[in-house]
C-alpha cells in the first residue's frame, strides 16, 4: 500500500487488514464445507478473508465512522440505519470475539448465463449473513478487478443506447445458439407488407417493401391501454406513405420506439397500431397470419414493459440504485504502476425489497411491468430472437443465450417472463426444422415448454375475449410444425391427450370471486383450458404423477371459424371418450367441493355379491374403517361410502350443485407423500361433468340436447364443469357400494 493515503472514513485497523486483504474479493470462493469432513470444526467455511474482532473494538469504530465497520454492525443489527454518537448501543450476536470471513461468493444470476455476480459473502461466528452484490463504475480503477457496473438508470441517453446496441451486435456476433435460431445468417429477411420508415424520427412515415425484398428491423410490443387516434386506416394510408405522420401526434411509446431504432441504426420499425390498416377487415386478418414470422423474422424487438399505455412512453429516468456502503478498494499493482485506489459499492440486499419475492434478483415490480399482464405480449417476446427490455428499473437485452443488463449491471437483473424464460430449440429452428420424434426428450421438452407457456398466457388479459386462441396462434403454430399434429382449441391430438385435459385452476376459494371465469359468449369447447378467463395449471405440475390411462380417446375434433388460421378462433368442439361413468351427488356437509356416489336401488343385489363374499366384503370395511381416511364416511343409512374433493372450473359452475353429474375417471397415479421414510399413495382423477344443455345457458341452442339415460352413450352429450382426484381408499368404498358401469361412449362439448 505504498504511495496509498489512507480515507479518513476508514479506521486503521480496518486499512490495515479487510482494506489491505481487498476484502477477500480475489481470494477463493467462500463456501460452506460439505458436511462430514474431518477437518470441520467451529467454522464449516473455507476461503475469503477472515479476522477476528471483538464486538465492543467493532462498535467503537463504528460509531467514530468506519464505514467498513459501520456496515457490519447494521448487518448484525438487522437493520439499515447508520449508528451515531449519542444514540443507545444496540445488542449485538453474541458477546464473545467474532470470527469474521469475508469474500466473494457464488452466484449465478441466470440459469442460462455463464457469467457469476461478485456476491460479497459475509459470515460471521459461523453464520451467513444476507449478502450485498458488489459493483463499480466502468471508469473506475477497480472495475478490471470488480465485473459489477452500476445499474442504468438514464436508458434513454445516448451512452445507454450506444451500449444497448453494442450488446445487440455481440449477441449476433458471439452467441452461437442465437445465430443458430436466428432465421438467416446474414441477418437479412423477409419484409413485414409495411414498415415504419425511421429515417427521420420528426417525420417518420409508412413505407410498403416491394414483395420479397429483405432487410433488417426492429418491431415493438407494447401496451395499448386506450385508443389510438392516428393509427392507420384505409383513409389516412396514403397520406402516411406520401407525406409522413406529424412525430408530435403520435403517442409517446411509439415516438419513444422511433428514437430507439434511429439511434441504434435501425431503418425500419414495426407497429401493429401503424402497419396494419386498423379498419380493413381484410388487411387485418392477411396480417393477423403473418403474426409469427413477423416477431420471429425481427433483428430485435423493444419491449415497452414499464409503459401503462401507449401515451405513457418507456424513456423516462428510472430511479438510481442507491448503494448501501461504499467502500475504498486497493487495486493490485501492475509490473509498471503503484496500487492504486478504486471505489466499490455495495447493493441493497433481499431485506431491503419486498419479502414476497423470493428472489434478490427479481426486483421487477409487477405493479409497473405492463406487458407481462397483456396477453398478446407473451408470443410478441418469446418468438423473438432478441428482445430489448426496457424495465420499471433500468433497460435490459434478453436473446437465446442469456437476459442481460446493458452496460453490464450484474445485480438486479428483471425475470421478464412468468412462463418459460426460453422456448425449446427445436421451436425456434427455422432454417432446419426438427421434427420431434413422439416419446424423445425433445418431444417431451416442446410438450412441457407449451403447458408453462399455457400457464403464463392464461394469466394474462385481453381487451377482446375472442381473441383467446388468436393471441397465441403463432407460438402454437411452433408447436404445431415441431410436434407435426393437429390443434385442437388449445391442447394436441397427440398421446398427451389426457394429460392435456387434467387442467385446473390454482385460485383459492377465498379468491374466487375475483376470478373472471368463463365467457360470456361461446369460445371454446368446455373440456379446452380456453374456454376460461382465468390461469390454469395442470395436476402433474402439482406433484400429481399421473401413470396409468382408464379411457380411450375415441375423436376429438373442432370447428374452425376460418379454414386458413388452424390455430384461430373455433365455433364448436367435441371429445369422445370410451370410458366408465359415474353418477354422482355433491357431499351435503362439505364447505369446499365433494361428491359422492348415488346409492343404488335398495332392492338390487349388493354390487360387490359378484365381486366377494359377504365376509370378504365385511373385513373390507373394517379396514376401511380402521384406516379412519379422511376421504371415507358413512352415508345417513350408516353406509360407508367415499368422497372426492373437486376442482370446479369457475364459481358460475357451482349451480351444478343442484343438477344431476357424473364423474369419468381418466387416470390411476400416485402422489408422494413427504414422510420419513419417503413413500407414495395411489390415487384416481378425472372429469366432472353435467348433462349439455348449452354450455352458457339453456338459451344456448347450438348446443342443445334431449336428456336421455347417462348410459345411453354418446345420444347424451356432456360439459366439463371441473375435475375430481380422491385416494384409492375412497374409491374402494366406491367399489363397495355402487355397481361397476360398463364402458361406453360419451361426447364431451
Amino acid at each position: 500500500m505504498r504511495g496509498l493515503r489512507k480515507p479518513p472514513n476508514i479506521c486503521p485497523c480496518c486499512w490495515e487488514g479487510p482494506v489491505a486483504a481487498r476484502y477477500g474479493l480475489l481470494d477463493d470462493f467462500v463456501e460452506e464445507k460439505p458436511a462430514g469432513d474431518d477437518d470441520a470444526q467451529s467454522s464449516d467455511w473455507s476461503g475469503g478473508y477472515v479476522y477476528t474482532i471483538t464486538p465492543a473494538a467493532l462498535l467503537f469504530r463504528a460509531i467514530f465512522g468506519c464505514v467498513w465497520c459501520c456496515h457490519l454492525v447494521m448487518q448484525l443489527r438487522g437493520e439499515r440505519k447508520l449508528i451515531f454518537p449519542g444514540e443507545p448501543i444496540p445488542q449485538v450476536v453474541g458477546r464473545g470475539p467474532l470470527e469474521i470471513r469475508i469474500g466473494r461468493g457464488r452466484e449465478q444470476w441466470d440459469d442460462t448465463s455463464q457469467n457469476t455476480l461478485t456476491a460479497f459473502m459475509i459470515v460471521v461466528n459461523g453464520e451467513q449473513q444476507d449478502y450485498p452484490f458488489a459493483y463499480t463504475m466502468a471508469d473506475d480503477p477497480a472495475a478490471a478487478w470488480i465485473e459489477g457496473r452500476v445499474r442504468i438508470a438514464d436508458v434513454g441517453s445516448p451512452r445507454a443506447l450506444g451500449l444497448a446496441k453494442t450488446c445487440i451486435e455481440q449477441c449476433a456476433r458471439d452467441h452461437p445458439r442465437c445465430r443458430a435460431l436466428s432465421i438467416h445468417a446474414d441477418d437479412s429477411a423477409p419484409l413485414p407488407t409495411r414498415l415504419i420508415d425511421c429515417t427521420d424520427p420528426d417525420r417518420p412515415r409508412i413505407v410498403q417493401p416491394t414483395p420479397g425484398a429483405r432487410g433488417g428491423y426492429a418491431a415493438l410490443s407494447y401496451v395499448w391501454g386506450e385508443e389510438q387516434p392516428h393509427r392507420t386506416t384505409v383513409a389516412n394510408l396514403a397520406s402516411y406513405m406520401r407525406e409522413g405522420i406529424e412525430s408530435d401526434t403520435l403517442p409517446q411509446t411509439i415516438r419513444d420506439a422511433i428514437h430507439v431504432a434511429h439511434a441504434l441504426g435501425m431503418r425500419f420499425l414495426w407497429v401493429d397500431s401503424l402497419c396494419i390498416v386498423q379498419d380493413s377487415r381484410e388487411d387485418k386478418h392477411r396480417e393477423l397470419r403473418c403474426m409469427r414470422d413477423i416477431y420471429r423474422h425481427a433483428y430485435f424487438t423493444i419491449d415497452a414493459l414499464a409503459a401503462k399505455t401507449v401515451s405513457a412512453g418507456f424513456l423516462q429516468d428510472r430511479r438510481p440504485l442507491k448503494p448501501v456502503a461504499t467502500l475504498p478498494f486497493i487495486c493490485p499493482p501492475s509490473s509498471v504502476d503503484l496500487p492504486r485506489l478504486g471505489t466499490i459499492y455495495l447493493s441493497p440486499t433481499l431485506s431491503d425489497y419486498n419479502p414476497d419475492l423470493s428472489d434478490i434478483l427479481t426486483i421487477l415490480d409487477p405493479a409497473l411491468s405492463y406487458t407481462l399482464d397483456r396477453a398478446w405480449c407473451l408470443q410478441e417476446t418469446l418468438m423473438s430472437t432478441r428482445t430489448l427490455i426496457f424495465t420499471s428499473e433500468t433497460v435490459q437485452l434478453g436473446c437465446q443465450t442469456l437476459t442481460q443488463n446493458v452496460g453490464g449491471a450484474q445485480i438486479n437483473t428483471c425475470d421478464t417472463t412468468r412462463g418459460p424464460r426460453r422456448l425449446p430449440d427445436a421451436m425456434l429452428r427455422d432454417r432446419d426444422p426438427l421434427q420431434a420424434v413422439p416419446g424423445s426428450q425433445a418431444w417431451a421438452d416442446i410438450h412441457d415448454a407449451w403447458r408453462r407457456v399455457v400457464t403464463d398466457y392464461s394469466a394474462r388479459r385481453l381487451s377482446c375475449a375472442t381473441d383467446k386462441l388468436t393471441a397465441c396462434a403463432g407460438l402454437a403454430e411452433l408447436v404445431g410444425r415441431a410436434l407435426c399434429v393437429d390443434y385442437v382449441a388449445g391442447l394436441w391430438r397427440d398421446e398427451r391427450l389426457l394429460r392435456s385435459l387434467m387442467w385446473y385452476r390454482p385460485v383459492p376459494w377465498d379468491r374466487w370471486v375475483e376470478a373472471r371465469g368463463r365467457p360470456s359468449a361461446y369460445r371454446a369447447p368446455s373440456w379446452s383450458w380456453a374456454s376460461l378467463d382465468d390461469e390454469v395449471a395442470w395436476l402433474e405440475d402439482s406433484g400429481l404423477s399421473l401413470r396409468t390411462a382408464l379411457v380411450e380417446v375415441v375423436k376429438c375434433t373442432v370447428t374452425l371459424k376460418d379454414e386458413s388460421l388452424p390455430y384461430g378462433e373455433v365455433t364448436d368442439g367435441s371429445l369422445v371418450l370410451r370410458a366408465q361413468i359415474y353418477p354422482c351427488k355433491w357431499h351435503p356437509r362439505t364447505s369446499s367441493c365433494h361428491l359422492m356416489p348415488k346409492r343404488p336401488d335398495r332392492h338390487q343385489s349388493p354390487p360387490w355379491a359378484a365381486m366377494m363374499t359377504a365376509e370378504q366384503h365385511a373385513k373390507m370395511i373394517e379396514a376401511l374403517i380402521r384406516s379412519r381416511n379422511p376421504h371415507i364416511e358413512y352415508d345417513a343409512d350408516g353406509v360407508l361410502v367415499g368422497k372426492l374433493k373437486v376442482m370446479l372450473d369457475h364459481l358460475n359452475d357451482a349451480e351444478v350443485r343442484d343438477r344431476d353429474v357424473w364423474v369419468v375417471p381418466l387416470w390411476w397415479g400416485l402422489v408422494q407423500v413427504r414422510v420419513q421414510p419417503k413413500s407414495e399413495i395411489s390415487f384416481m382423477t378425472g372429469l366432472v361433468l353435467t348433462r349439455e344443455d348449452g354450455p352458457y345457458g339453456p338459451a344456448d341452442a347450438h348446443h342443445r340436447c334431449e336428456n336421455r339415460d347417462p348410459h345411453a352413450g354418446r345420444n347424451t352429450r356432456y360439459r366439463r364443469v371441473g375435475i375430481f382426484h380422491g385416494s384409492n381408499v375412497a374409491w374402494r368404498a366406491w367399489d363397495s357400494y355402487i355397481a361397476l358401469p360398463p364402458a361406453v361412449e360419451i361426447e364431451i362439448v
